[in-house]
């Protein structure tokens, strides 16, 4: 057979013999054209090499001799030959297109080493041939271990994405409730100031008419500028644009002007409020700000407690810290929910009452703006119906403490 009608697709002078045979000689695989009889028509120098070394598997048989007479040997080639002969005749009787075996040599005289034999169909002048190609693949095992290695890297990425896509989906569900709460606020506010403008309007000489709506638009006035407030903070903290204006500050006076500004929440939740320091501690801070923290614990709090009920705050050292604790008798926190607590847009869980609401960013605001300055601020409770409490703890140097003049802890009743 001529070389020049070896090359499939292509017209029989297309390739000279001598440029056709230099390609296939240029190739490390070990290649064998086959007749559709099974005999070898053309093979590559690889070929050739392997062929002569007379191992007992891999290429074998030269030019003009059938293939799959070759075979010999052991069970194991035994096994090979026949699967590999099976193969061979689907591939030119047109079953398949293209057919693939992995085997083992093992010479006595050399260590096993695996190959992968492919057949594949050719056309030529006409005819259906097999293309034969031989490769030299690394031993079985370190395959293995590298398919197991990247079938565990597969599943390990599969894992992460499964975690990231849970994730996504959490938070989605909790800015679309952010969102939906964030509207319910907004609104909550204008009924009580329409109906209280309305008053006005209907009786604008009743002294005592008067001052009720004005105290109901204050009111809610003070609650949507504590929501805007909060919104905003959200996004100066997110930016890293919050700027603390620090000094040194009395913590004893900082809660006591939040508890001045929790006072109407307080008050209409018919809360008890008792304060104790034990000394008065100072610490360098930003007043405002620390205010706000405070301020931001006792209304959830005074929120998620049931009317008629107990609110604490401790201000104390411990060490070389200032600590202030808030602590209640309300309807508490569930376990599973105390790690998501201070996450943005977390409300803890379904509370008792809708009215309850909040935007479940006031925590997350606090517990920022705390690490802003250099403290930490945690949570403990017990679970659903045994409270909750709230410890903030800042850096306070020794010498900014002093005698509050009171044996033990200084007490007070709001």
């Amino acid at each position: 057979m001529d070389h020049d009608t070896l090359l499939p697709g292509s017209r029989a002078d297309a390739v000279s013999p001598g440029i056709l045979q230099a390609v296939l000689d240029a190739l490390q695989y070990q290649i064998a054209v086959l007749s559709p009889a099974g005999d070898v028509v053309l093979v590559n120098e690889a070929w050739r090499r392997s062929a002569a070394a007379e191992r007992c598997c891999g290429p074998r048989g030269a030019v003009g001799s059938n293939y799959a007479e070759s075979f010999e040997c052991g069970s194991l080639q035994e096994s090979f030959a026949r699967r590999a002969t099976e193969g061979i005749r689907a591939v030119l009787t047109r079953e398949t297109d293209e057919f693939s075996i992995d085997y083992a040599c093992d010479d006595s005289d050399q260590p096993q080493s695996w190959f992968l034999m492919t057949v594949t169909q050719c056309a030529i002048s006409g005819a259906l041939h097999a293309v034969i190609a031989h490769e030299a693949i690394a031993s079985r095992s370190v395959v293995e271990e590298k398919m197991r290695q990247r079938t565990t890297e597969l599943m390990d990425q599969i894992e992460r994405h499964e975690r990231t896509e849970t994730e996504l989906r959490r938070l989605v569900e909790r800015k679309d409730h952010f969102f939906m709460t964030l509207l319910h606020e907004l609104r909550n506010p204008l009924a009580p100031i329409a109906n209280a403008i309305q008053l006005l309007a209907a009786r604008p000489d009743d002294r005592v008419t008067v001052n009720s709506a004005r105290g109901i638009i204050q009111r809610q006035l003070r609650s949507l500028t504590r929501l805007v407030d909060d919104l905003l903070d959200v996004s100066r903290i997110g930016r890293g644009s919050v700027d603390l204006q620090r000094r040194t500050v009395d913590l004893t006076e900082v809660v006591a002007t939040a508890v001045e500004t929790a006072r109407p929440l307080i008050e209409l939740r018919r809360h008890q409020v008792s304060m104790a320091a034990q000394a008065r501690l100072f610490v360098e801070g930003d007043a405002v700000r620390l205010g706000q923290v405070l301020t931001n614990l006792l209304i959830n709090a005074a929120k998620y407690t049931e009317p008629g009920g107990f609110i604490s705050i401790i201000t104390e050292r411990i060490a070389n810290e200032a600590v202030v604790r808030v602590r209640d008798n309300g309807i508490g926190i569930a376990p599973e929910l105390l790690p998501q607590i201070f996450d943005l847009f977390a409300q803890g869980a379904p509370r008792s009452e809708a009215a309850r609401g909040g935007l479940g960013v006031g925590l997350a605001v606090a517990r920022q703006l705390v690490e802003l300055h250099g403290g930490s601020l945690t949570v403990q409770s017990e679970g659903p119906g045994r409270g909750s409490e709230f410890a903030i703890r800042l850096p306070a140097p020794l010498a900014k403490t002093t005698d509050s003049g009171f044996p033990g802890m200084r007490s007070s009743q709001l």
